[in-house]
């Protein structure tokens, strides 16, 4: 271990025994799960031992171990990983719990968040949202990039993190196909919300990870939510129909992701001849050759993280 570098990149780790859940915050985990999360679990004694040092004392330690040792006596345990994971050790006091409160107000409100924290004076932090000027409001520019890094402001390193909302995703169509999505879906981290008009395949023990489950007629529903431009949706129905009334309502919304099932002369045969927009979709998924409702899925899942992350424009 030794100093924080000149240069460097970190990760964040609070220790406080009734932090906001996960689920509200995700990048102040718990600790066990952070650190297993960091390097398959072999700095979690040290972490634990370290922080124990800092709790409830208001102040900050970092951490620096250098997993670039291929043999069992560095940190890694021969993981020869070929680099450093910095960690920030901070100590969580009211002030920061009320931070996390209110990180966790802005994330309901599905509003980005971004954290600067000096890394020399504990009580210098601030919280930026996208309608506040500061040398960061370009950060808010790529939706869901969880960007982190180290900026010298005045002669002084500060860590800055942003933090995003669950990505929301609208599945409509609760067929068999729709069970596999909604589940991986979850476990990819999206909020997901299942939309059909026949109660007899849109039952919560067919879509257990499912935020929400509305059954309804669909062009209403669609007329009712409230979409926003960092949205996914993916249409499949099974009928053409119903794709075609939904498709009417949402091709002219700024969207982040509009997936239609089927083929694309079915996607031309819905949109009655109008041009395709920018964020379609169609076939959606990658095509890895996937066969079934469980590998079409997955496919679908890897385009939408694809595109999450900016790889597919």
């Amino acid at each position: 271990m030794s100093d924080l570098p000149a240069e460097s990149s970190l990760v964040l780790a609070f220790f406080d025994f009734e932090i906001v859940p996960q689920s509200e915050v995700d990048f102040a985990l718990v600790l066990a799960v952070f650190v297993e999360a960091l390097a398959g679990g072999c700095l979690e004694q040290d972490i634990r031992e370290q922080s124990a040092a800092i709790y409830t004392a208001r102040t900050m330690k970092t951490l620096v171990y250098d997993l670039s040792s291929e043999d069992d006596l560095g940190w890694g345990k021969g993981a020869g990983c070929n680099g450093e994971i910095t960690v920030l050790l901070q100590d969580i006091d009211s002030s920061l719990r009320q931070m996390f409160f209110e990180i966790s107000y802005s994330l309901q409100k599905r509003k980005p968040v971004l954290y600067v924290q000096s890394l020399l004076d504990y009580d210098d932090f601030q919280l930026y949202t996208a309608d506040q000027p500061s040398i960061f409001l370009d950060l808010f520019n790529c939706p869901y990039s969880h960007v982190n890094g180290i900026k010298t402001i005045n002669d002084q390193p500060y860590y800055y993190q942003m933090i995003w909302p669950k990505p929301y995703l609208y599945i409509f169509g609760a067929g068999l196909d729709a069970r596999p999505l909604t589940g991986l879906a979850a476990w990819a981290g999206f909020s997901v919300h299942v939309l059909d008009w026949r109660e007899t395949y849109g039952q919560k023990q067919y879509f257990p990870d499912a935020d929400s489950l509305t059954i309804g007629n669909l062009s209403d529903l669609t007329r009712d939510v409230v979409f926003s431009e960092w949205d996914f949706i993916i249409i499949m129905t099974h009928d053409f129909q119903q794709d075609t009334q939904i498709l009417a309502q949402l091709q002219d919304k700024k969207l982040r992701y509009l997936g239609i099932l089927g083929s694309k002369n079915r996607t031309k045969r819905l949109l009655l001849d109008s041009p395709f927009p920018n964020h379609l979709y169609t076939p959606v998924g990658l095509a890895i050759g996937a066969e079934g409702p469980t590998e079409i899925a997955i496919s679908i899942i890897a385009e939408l993280i694809a595109v999450q992350r900016g790889k597919i424009k």
